[in-house]
């Protein structure tokens, strides 16, 4: 049974800046807030101010998902005293293709309750704008590093879409976004049906779902952006 013990609650952040924030009945949960734990400070912390009222909160940082083993005692003696702390990533979800599953996993073998507020997710946005089937879907997550594997990876992916019509999503780094692309114009059938959401809540947004033959004719020139690719078939 749950003891008075503080709790866990995970805070969606924006997207882009034109993206929604929480909604004041659920920014009222956590107005009482004064301790977090942050992804990036400069891309968490004003939102945690924003919302608790404090010009800068009290936080520990994750690093690569991570938390320091000290920082992890403090956590668990501030949830013995009853103090509740958010849990606030870049951008999203926290613990959906977003660091901070350890800390929630933390929560849950101390036997402190996890709270989890609603906000914006770019895999559902996308999913949900893309047309391809939503009722079956796989996040991937990243794709192989290697262009060699990640080839290999595609040339499976392309007949289990084709017999089974799962929707496959996954994301890449701004970086090597383009490379990627290259790699899915090769390796997957021409008839089958890519979406790319690039940019999700921001003012260079784009949706667009077309087969991988008309991507060919007319590929996008990605400039370092954030995508989300689907993979799937009408």
């Amino acid at each position: 049974m749950h003891t008075a013990k503080g709790n866990l609650w995970l805070i969606p952040n924006l997207l882009g800046p034109r993206g929604a924030g929480l909604h004041p009945k659920e920014a009222a949960l956590v107005a009482h807030l004064r301790h977090w734990i942050v992804e990036t400070p400069g891309a968490c912390l004003p939102i945690a101010a924003q919302l608790s009222g404090e010009r800068f909160p009290d936080h520990w940082v994750l690093e690569h998902g991570r938390l320091d083993p000290y920082f992890q005692q403090q956590i668990l003696e501030t949830w013995k005293q009853g103090l509740d702390i958010g849990l606030i990533t870049d951008a999203g979800l926290p613990a959906v293709a977003d660091p901070g599953s350890r800390i929630v996993a933390m929560a849950h073998q101390a036997s402190v309750s996890v709270k989890p507020l609603t906000g914006p997710s770019s895999l559902m946005l996308a999913l949900m704008a893309s047309g391809l089937n939503g009722q079956r879907f796989k996040f991937l997550g990243y794709l192989e590093k290697n262009p060699e594997e990640r080839k290999k990876q595609l040339q499976k992916m392309g007949p289990y879409i084709e017999s089974s019509g799962e929707t496959q999503l996954f994301i890449e780094t701004p970086y090597r976004a383009a490379a990627v692309l290259n790699d899915v114009l090769r390796c997957i059938s021409p008839n089958l049906m890519l979406c790319l959401a690039v940019d999700l809540h921001t003012e260079t947004q784009s949706i667009l779902t077309r087969s991988i033959e008309n991507w060919k004719k007319y590929p996008p020139d990605f400039k370092k952006q954030e995508v989300v690719f689907l993979l799937g078939r009408f």
